[in-house]
């Protein structure tokens, strides 16, 4: 996919560099394409657990709303093409190929990346119950509500690990918030590249870490109740969470006085 964008890179003598427009919305390809790298990730994760024989659907409590490891590989690489296919078309209308602007410049620049954001949405929301795969679909959002509901109903290691991993998207959640400065931008018409880049004030990134690392920590406090041989251990790994709630609530707060003292 790399070799492949840097050969048209080359081919329309294109430096990204001096591109503004470039800088501006490459934020929002580089949320979609973690989400991407993501499915690609648990697509290979589930190869390795079937050839060492690790019973992945026991523990993740699969019943027959899984998908096998080429459906995963499938649709990881079905939108590795369309990411690449509206990365490249945008890297056209960035090059000084006058000739190729005139055929594809019906779609602008901002549509590029919002079309893959907007079919892997309509994927994960497709309410037909027949296609893309509705159990495993439904499954997800299940698991999801009995992980906001954890610290009440009891903790295991599913809710935790899906605690853990959507954590782990506080980076990608940056720069879906960016995105959505850069579309609201788009539609009023403000042109200043600096208005998503440095956002001031309520920080929606920081506040979605926050949340969940409160929730983390709750989950902590439950398995503490829950596990008295073990609560010298869970206490210890509680404090890093905590930690973490603090620096977010410091984030929070100089973000907040920033903007109301600028």
């Amino acid at each position: 996919m790399f070799i492949i964008i840097l050969i048209v890179v080359s081919e329309l003598d294109l430096s990204p560099d001096d591109h503004e427009e470039f800088k501006n919305v490459f934020p929002v390809f580089r949320g979609i394409s973690m989400l991407i790298c993501y499915i690609w990730v648990l697509g290979w994760n589930c190869y390795t657990w079937t050839k060492y024989n690790v019973n992945y659907k026991l523990i993740f409590k699969f019943d027959y709303h899984y998908s096998e490891v080429f459906q995963i590989l499938n649709r990881a690489a079905l939108f590795t093409v369309l990411h690449l296919f509206m990365f490249i078309w945008m890297l056209a209308l960035l090059g000084p190929n006058s000739s190729i602007k005139e055929v594809i410049d019906f779609f602008p620049i901002p549509v590029t990346p919002f079309l893959v954001w907007a079919i892997f949405f309509l994927y994960l929301f497709f309410p037909s119950k027949k296609n893309f795969n509705y159990r495993g679909r439904y499954y997800i959002w299940k698991v999801m509500k009995k992980t906001v509901k954890s610290p009440v109903i009891g903790v295991n290691f599913l809710t935790t690990w899906i605690t853990s991993q959507i954590l782990s998207f506080m980076i990608l959640f940056r720069d879906f918030q960016y995105g959505i400065c850069y579309y609201i931008d788009y539609l009023f018409g403000n042109d200043d590249p600096e208005n998503c880049a440095n956002i001031k004030g309520f920080n929606l990134a920081i506040f979605f870490g926050l949340v969940v690392a409160i929730l983390k920590c709750l989950q902590k406090v439950r398995m503490i109740y829950d596990n008295a041989l073990n609560r010298n251990m869970l206490t210890l790994d509680s404090i890093k969470y905590v930690m973490l709630i603090i620096l977010l609530f410091l984030d929070m707060g100089l973000g907040t006085n920033e903007d109301s003292t600028s």
